[in-house]
């Protein structure tokens, strides 16, 4: 069975916020400047509305994506590969394409969304003008490269019951396949084989935490000035009153606290140099 993604076209940012499905609003004046939004593995898509909102009050016309599997759909969860994941942000650029002649697309991808947003430019189809990273899973920490062990068994799903971003609310199902796991760590491994030429030419910007409990930060970091010329930033929680405490999550400010407009101020400069 065949799981379609479907985008729809909002009218205000009230009914963007409402829906999990992938949704795309055009900006308050005619504009070329887009943005490609997508979220993490097993993260409402929802919760990327203030990233959304952030670029839509900046002019840009915004898709929010739903990669397959977290819009509540289990059955498409237990179904994922890389693959899908790269044809979901294919459909995604190629709706803004359509809809805004001339468009110049870039990409804020949270974690996977980072992954899938490259590995779909390196399958060739696609290319964003600028990218804005947050937590690129480029390389993992030892813990969550335990996993691995457990991709021969892909119908297996892990509970979320122990996850912080389940817990916290920002969880997009109470369980995660095996088999999404092992399509995340394939996109990784795309990417890290065959660096997709756009990536290494276009300007960027790399959010992370030093604490960060899933991603690598100085290896994914090291991985990123070796082939290109991102400009790394460093996020630290201030005052998140946002529990259990997950430094991976950076994509808001009940995550971030204090540290929110930091960021955002640093993307309203990176979005200012053209």
């Amino acid at each position: 069975m065949a799981f379609e993604t479907v985008i729809s076209e909002v009218k205000d940012f009230a009914e963007f916020g409402k829906t999990e499905q992938s949704v795309f609003i055009r900006a308050k004046k005619p504009t070329t400047r887009s943005v490609l939004v997508i979220h993490g593995l097993n993260l409402l898509p929802s919760k990327m509305n203030s990233v959304s909102e952030f670029y839509y009050n900046e002019g840009f016309n915004v898709l929010r994506l739903t990669l397959q599997g977290h819009d509540g759909n289990w059955e498409a969860y237990k179904k994922v590969t890389a693959d899908i994941w790269i044809a979901d942000v294919e459909k995604a650029f190629s709706f803004i394409t359509s809809s805004v002649p001339g468009a110049a697309i870039d990409l804020f991808g949270y974690s996977l969304g980072a992954a899938a947003g490259i590995a779909a430019e390196q399958n060739g189809k696609l290319e964003f003008e600028r990218m804005v990273l947050a937590a690129p899973p480029f390389e993992v920490t030892r813990v969550a490269a335990l996993v691995e062990a457990l991709f021969d068994f892909e119908n297996l799903s892990i509970p979320s019951r122990l996850s912080p971003i389940y817990i916290s609310g920002y969880g997009a199902n109470p369980a995660t396949p095996v088999k999404a796991y092992k399509a995340l760590f394939e996109l990784r491994k795309k990417i890290q084989q065959n660096v997709p030429q756009g990536f290494v030419n276009k300007p960027g910007i790399v959010f992370v935490s030093r604490k960060d409990e899933v991603v690598d930060a100085v290896n994914s970091v090291k991985f990123v000035e070796s082939v290109s010329s991102f400009t790394t930033f460093y996020v630290e929680k201030k005052n998140s009153n946002l529990r259990p405490v997950m430094n991976h999550l950076i994509i808001d400010e009940p995550s971030l606290g204090e540290t929110w407009p930091i960021m955002v101020e640093e993307i309203r400069r990176f979005n200012t140099v053209r």
